[in-house]
C-alpha cells in the first residue's frame, strides 16, 4: 500500500513539474530595457492568440536575450523553482527506497537493543517489532513531511513569479489574475493603507523588481553572497515593504 500511494504522489508531482511553467503567465518582450512595454502587442514575442509563454525555454530565452537578467529578478525566481523542482522530483523515489532498508535496520537495532537490555522471548520480538515499525513510520513521515513542504513552497515561488509578470503588464484586456489576487490579501493585512490602490501595487512591484530589491536581499535583511532561497523576497517581506514606503501615503 506505502509503494502504490508514493507511485501515485510520484506521478503526481512529476506532472505538475512538467507543466508548462508559463502556460499563465502573461509576458512580452520589453522594448525598453525597464520591462515598461512587456505587454506591448507590437512586439515580435507576444502572441495574440495566446498570449503565453509556452515552456520554461522560452521565459529563459526572453530573458537572457531580450530583457536581461540584470533588469529583473525572473531568472531567480525561476532557478529557485528549479531548485524546489528538484526536491519535490526525488524525494518520493528516495523515501521508497530508503524506507525499506531503514526498516530492517530498525527492526534488528529495536530487537537487539531488547535483548541487550534482558529482554527474551516474545519481549525479544517485541523489541524486533518496535523498532520496526518506529523506523519505518519516520521514513514515511520524513518523506511525506519534505515533499509537503518543497511543494509548499513551489506554489509560493510560482505565485510570485506570476506577480512580477502582471506587474509589468500593460494591456488592458491582460486579467491581472494573480496581481488582484494578492492586493486583495495586501489590503486585508494592511487595511488603512487606502492610498495603496492596484495601480500604485503594481508599479511598486514593477519597480522592486527592475531595480533588483526583490532578489538581492534586501527585503530579507541579507545580501547577494547568501543562498538563493535566502535572498528572494517572500509575500510576506514583499507586503512588509510596500507597507513601509507607501502606507505614510494615507496620512498625506
Amino acid at each position: 500500500m506505502e509503494r502504490v500511494f508514493f507511485i501515485i504522489l510520484l506521478l503526481f508531482v512529476s506532472s505538475l513539474s512538467t507543466h508548462s511553467v508559463g502556460k499563465e503567465l502573461g509576458i512580452n518582450h520589453s522594448k525598453n530595457k525597464d520591462l515598461a512595454a512587456l505587454g506591448d502587442t507590437s512586439s515580435k514575442t507576444y502572441r495574440r492568440d495566446t498570449s503565453y509563454i509556452q515552456s520554461r525555454k522560452e521565459v529563459l530565452r526572453i530573458i537572457e536575450n531580450e530583457i536581461g537578467d540584470e533588469n529583473t529578478c525572473l531568472d531567480e525566481y525561476l532557478l529557485r523553482e528549479k531548485h524546489l523542482r528538484r526536491w519535490l522530483i526525488w524525494t518520493p523515489p528516495l523515501g521508497i527506497l530508503l524506507t525499506p532498508p531503514l526498516t530492517v535496520a530498525g527492526f534488528y537495532a529495536g530487537g537487539y537493543t531488547g535483548i541487550l537490555l534482558g529482554a527474551k522471548g516474545w519481549n525479544a520480538l517485541g523489541g524486533f517489532l518496535l523498532g520496526g515499525v518506529i523506523t519505518f513510520g519516520a521514513g514515511v513521515l520524513t518523506t511525506l513531511g519534505v515533499t509537503t513542504v518543497s511543494a509548499v513552497k513551489f506554489y509560493k515561488n510560482r505565485q510570485l513569479f506570476r506577480l512580477i509578470v502582471d506587474s509589468h503588464q500593460i494591456e488592458k484586456e491582460y486579467p491581472y489574475k494573480t496581481l488582484k489576487k494578492f492586493h486583495k490579501l495586501y489590503r486585508r493585512k494592511y487595511s488603512g493603507d487606502d492610498s495603496v490602490d492596484l495601480e500604485t501595487f503594481k508599479q511598486a512591484i514593477r519597480d522592486f523588481d527592475t531595480e533588483g530589491s526583490l532578489c538581492d536581499g534586501t527585503m530579507r535583511s541579507t545580501y547577494m553572497g547568501v543562498k538563493l532561497k535566502k535572498r528572494l523576497a517572500r509575500k510576506k517581506d514583499l507586503f512588509a515593504h510596500i507597507h513601509r514606503l507607501y502606507g505614510h501615503l494615507r496620512y498625506e
